[in-house]
């Protein structure tokens, strides 16, 4: 897994494909993603998994914070609501761009 740290990333846009169980074995996966998470000027689009049986806490800390939109995709939804992912993404951006 390659993990960019943010001030390797001048546009300060992050894509993270799965912040799931497997992920969180990893201590120095959850304060990079922490991290990135609370920076003021960073959009970052996460896959998290749907809540079933036991929550998984640092997912769930994910999924309540206040600056996080979190979309529900199904094989049903899923090209429909694309093009809201797109938009929420493109928005965020353009506020940290242009304040």
């Amino acid at each position: 897994m390659s993990i960019f740290l943010p001030q390797e990333n001048p546009s300060n846009t992050y894509v993270i494909d799965e912040i799931g169980k497997m992920e969180l074995f990893s201590q120095s996966f959850i304060q990079i993603v922490r991290d990135t998470l609370n920076r003021a000027d960073t959009t970052v689009l996460a896959t998290i998994p749907v809540p079933k049986g036991r929550p998984i806490p640092f997912v769930e800390e994910v999924r309540s914070r206040k600056d996080v939109v979190v979309f529900n995709v199904s094989k049903a939804n899923r090209d429909a609501i694309l093009d809201d992912i797109i938009k929420a993404v493109k928005d965020s951006i353009q506020v940290y761009n242009h304040g």
